[in-house]
């Protein structure tokens, strides 16, 4: 009974091997080893403006470098930490990948490949990147064969000439070049190891882009040299010390092909693309580039220049300097995640009075720029003059937590130990560009739709089959109500506030930003947009800039000639008033006295009017009606022998009728109308009798008289003695 337990198990074990062996046969027989495709040294990375032209010097042929011209070391560096036993194995290292097998069950995730040099050679000039079983059955077949055809030299000499090293760069002659300035035969041992390194991912491990993550790399590299016997300890420890030189000259032209180059490098990375023979279709625009470089080269100090041109898609046009630079955000972020944020949730509106002077948090105590407070002034204004003050008080009132969800929604992330009120005045990076903060912008003019700005539209091989599109990240963050009334706060910033250097014949919404201290800025900030576009722009020196560069002197400057030049031959659309948005009138009294919001008067002049933009969910309810009902009290009333003198109340708002009552007439004796001095009336040469005198303010709109509440006098007695009693009545 055993024997047939295990002659079933073993004839069990042979049917699916042999089943395994057929589906293997049929997957993969009619896969041939094409030799043309390793001695095909033309690889080429092609980059293409949005119209079309071809952005040039980025496509290249590789340099064939013989395996007797490559040092030992460089050799022995990609052996250790790609395939160490690669000399040992047929193609397939059966022993590492059961290792790397058990070692992904054990993590539960796909972190080891297990593939040889071999492997990696076939997939990189003969399969595509799907990650499938039959793709895998063809690499393993096409494997076997090239083992069987060329010598194991061989092998890693066509490896390390059609390799791809990130910078747009294919093969160890041109990596060589393009890092170290170098011929391969040159080569140390620690740069030997910094390209072994970069290969696993150029876009995380180029020395270019993550100098620290570059070394640990190569370090790392060098340890597994050690542990395999292939260098010394000596030569370890020399290797670890060696200070790095990168000599090398970039392949990209201008910052734009830098940062479309990180993402294909990113992408190729992850397989989801292969780095040989593609091309890039980008949203570069050659019109609006010039534009961008030409306009920051009209000032030059002791500061870097970054620029960039957003449409109203999101698709940057324009890039100058390094676009994942991060450094604190100044008052750039206070229209993104403090004032729109409120207004959103319902807590200002543009012109919410709001009191700037000196205040103290809890401890935390921050101060305007130049020591210059306003006192009360609106939620418009504020920002519009960059108060800090009022936006750490706006900021209190909507509460860190609302801030940091809004954050989240722009894809910025704030670490705990920053949670606190001086975020309303951008003292932390919140781990986000300053490009990305320009494209946070957009979304105001976008009814308040955020969009990431994209470099690139699409990825395609040499036929035109697509490759890559990127993925359509739209997402809602402020309503269009939100988004106007952000708006329009912000073309004050232009027309009067801290970007007035900006200022043009037609709307431009703006804001300004400046960090430094009294040794001098470190950053200078404006940001600024129509429907159209976003233009952004940073002057930045972390050992100082004068006190003088701030966002709103050279930055609006550079940012005036960009949309002088966008709008030479038209006008930007006007942003559209959401029927969500009303525009209302307050009674600028009630405001600048008593800093209440309420409605005016429909009567009142336009000098008492202050107008501003309200959703319709957040309207003021209160009205006034300082003018279709004027009150006006505390008149004084004197005797003098037998004239009484009135004197009004003083008030340019209203006229006055007043009328006397004596020997029960009631009789209209003065209209302070037309009259010089409207304040003072003296009834004369009054006779002996009892008189009491009725005060009516009015107001006169379209001749039409709106009489306010009557005010009536006490009775007065005028006697023979032209003495008035105190006790007439009793006589």
């Amino acid at each position: 009974m055993k024997r047939k337990i295990i002659s079933g198990i073993l004839l069990s074990f042979l049917v699916i091997l042999l089943f395994s062996v057929a589906i293997f046969y049929i997957l993969t027989s009619s896969y041939k080893l094409d030799e043309q495709k390793f001695v095909d040294a033309k690889n080429s990375i092609t980059y293409f403006s949005k119209d079309g032209e071809v952005l040039d010097t980025l496509s290249k042929n590789v340099s064939v470098e013989e395996i007797k011209n490559i040092p030992k070391n460089t050799k022995n560096a990609f052996i250790a930490i790609e395939d160490k036993r690669f000399y040992k194995h047929n193609g397939i290292d059966y022993k590492g990948l059961l290792r790397a097998t058990v070692n992904n069950l054990k993590s539960m995730s796909f972190k080891e490949g297990g593939s040889t040099i071999t492997q990696q050679l076939i997939k990189n000039t003969h399969l595509t990147n799907e990650k499938t079983i039959k793709r895998k059955l063809i690499e393993f077949r096409l494997a076997k064969k090239l083992e069987k055809r060329y010598s194991k030299d061989k092998i890693l000499e066509t490896y390390l000439n059609t390799i791809y090293f990130g910078e747009n760069t294919f093969g160890i002659s041109d990596a060589s070049k393009t890092y170290f300035g170098k011929e391969v035969n040159n080569l140390t041992l620690k740069e030997s190891a910094v390209l072994a390194g970069i290969v696993k991912a150029p876009s995380i491990y180029s020395p270019f882009r993550n100098y620290n993550k570059c070394i640990n790399r190569a370090n790392l590299v060098l340890k597994k040299m050690l542990e395999e016997k292939l260098i010394s300890q000596d030569e370890y420890n020399l290797a670890i010390n060696e200070n790095l030189s990168l000599n090398g000259v970039k392949s990209e032209k201008n910052s734009y092909i830098t940062a479309c180059s990180k993402i294909v490098d990113s992408l190729i990375d992850s397989n989801k693309i292969k780095g040989k023979n593609i091309k890039i279709y980008t949203n570069f625009s050659k019109k609006h580039q010039d534009l961008l470089e030409e306009s920051l080269n009209l000032y030059n100090g002791n500061y870097n220049k970054s620029g960039i041109i957003i449409d109203n898609d999101g698709n940057a046009l324009a890039m100058v300097g390094k676009e994942n630079k991060r450094h604190q955000l100044g008052s750039i972020i206070k229209p993104l995640l403090v004032y729109a944020p409120a207004i959103e949730e319902g807590l200002i509106d543009e012109i919410t009075p709001i009191l700037d002077e000196k205040t103290d948090f809890g401890g935390y105590t921050p101060s305007n720029y130049n020591e210059k407070y306003y006192g009360y002034i609106s939620a418009k204004d504020a920002l519009a003059k960059s108060s800090n003050v009022c936006a750490v008080k706006v900021l209190n009132y909507l509460g860190i937590d609302k801030l940091v969800d809004y954050a989240k929604k722009f894809n910025i992330e704030i670490e705990e130990s920053n949670k606190n009120l001086s975020l309303a005045l951008g003292t932390s990076s919140g781990n986000v560009s300053f490009f990305d903060v320009v494209a946070c912008y957009n979304s105001f003019a976008n009814n308040g739709i955020y969009k990431e700005y994209s470099l690139i539209n699409k990825i395609t091989d040499n036929n035109g089959k697509t490759l890559y599109l990127p993925k359509e990240n739209r997402h809602k963050v402020f309503s269009e109500s939100t988004a106007f009334i952000i708006s329009d706060i912000l073309e004050e910033t232009v027309n009067t506030g801290t970007a007035k250097n900006m200022k043009l014949d037609f709307p431009i919404s703006a804001k300004t930003g400046t960090v430094g201290n009294k040794n001098g800025n470190t950053d200078a900030y404006a940001i600024s947009y129509t429907k159209d576009y976003a233009v952004g722009i940073w002057l930045e020196n972390e050992n100082y800039m004068e006190n003088s560069i701030t966002g709103g002197t050279i930055p609006s400057k550079i940012s005036k000639e960009i949309w002088q030049n966008l709008y030479k031959n038209s006008r930007p659309t006007n942003f559209e008033k959401p029927n969500m948005v009303e525009k209302i009138s307050l009674d600028k009294i009630s405001y600048d006295v008593d800093h209440k919001i309420v409605l005016a008067d429909e009567v009142a002049p336009k000098r008492f009017l202050i107008d501003g933009y309200f959703k319709t969910s957040n309207l003021p309810k209160e009205k006034s009606n300082r003018f279709s009902y004027p009150i006006c009290e505390n008149h004084i009333l004197s005797v003098n022998i037998n004239t009484i003198s009135i004197q009004l109340c003083q008030t340019q708002l209203y006229d006055y009728k007043i009328y006397r009552e004596f020997n029960n007439k009631k009789t209209l004796i003065y209209d302070s109308k037309n009259k010089e001095n409207k304040f003072n009336f003296n009834d004369e040469n009054l006779e002996k009798g009892i008189y009491q005198y009725t005060i009516i303010p009015y107001y006169t709109f379209n001749n039409q008289e709106f009489l306010g509440k009557p005010y009536l006098s006490n009775k007065i007695l005028i006697t023979s003695k032209n003495i008035p009693l105190e006790n007439w009545w009793q006589e």
